[in-house]
């Protein structure tokens, strides 16, 4: 008597061919051997792959704003003047003068007679309580003092050249020391020895 066969359908039996559209019918078994992907993997490998390929998009956030964290610099703060005027000097005194000017001073050690000083801006500021008034200049950049002496009344202030005038600076000691200032334009000459002429007086 043959035996009876497995129940159920064999893994190798032929499959009935669907040809053609079938409307309402029954769909076709999923075959176990199937290496179709699950429903919706395309969808996901595609927008995966849009991203990685989309400029300006990347899949990992934290990583993109750590490296524009690191990419970027703060712009450098621009250097502080440091041959201003002080508040309490602009609290006390007033501006009458100020131009640009190189400062020489006599010194027969140097080969050319005149040692250079400083070049930077040059005042003349006028006490507002008493009205005496002083030369001020400045180095630049560092701001250092190379001159700072009131106007002397005794003091002839005078051009030399063109772009120059004289002028004398008390030292520390109390000696009388000469000398020249140059500026980039004759007017600015010309109206340094007139403020000190006209303020010295006091």
């Amino acid at each position: 008597m043959p035996m009876a066969s497995a129940a159920g359908p064999s893994l190798f039996a032929p499959q009935p061919s669907h040809v053609g559209f079938g409307f309402g019918g029954p769909k076709p078994a999923a075959s176990p051997f199937s290496f179709t992907p699950a429903a919706g993997s395309s969808k996901i490998n595609s927008a995966t792959q849009s991203r990685a390929t989309t400029p300006g998009i990347t899949t990992d956030v934290g990583e993109s704003a750590d490296s524009t964290a690191e990419g970027e610099s703060e712009a450098p703060d621009p250097q502080a003047d440091l041959t201003a005027l002080t508040a309490a000097e602009l609290g006390d005194e007033y501006v009458i003068f100020e131009h640009k000017a190189k400062a020489m001073k006599r010194n027969s050690q140097v080969d050319s007679g005149w040692e250079t000083m400083g070049v930077g801006p040059l005042r003349i500021l006028k006490s507002k309580s008493n009205g005496a008034a002083r030369i001020l200049m400045r180095s630049q950049p560092s701001g250092k003092i190379v001159i700072n002496c009131r106007l002397l009344p005794s003091v002839s202030y005078r051009k030399i050249q063109g772009k120059a005038a004289q002028i004398v600076v008390p030292e520390a000691s109390g000696k009388l020391s000469t000398w020249i200032v140059r500026f980039g334009q004759e007017a600015s000459t010309d109206e340094l020895v007139r403020m000190c002429e006209v303020h010295k007086i006091l």
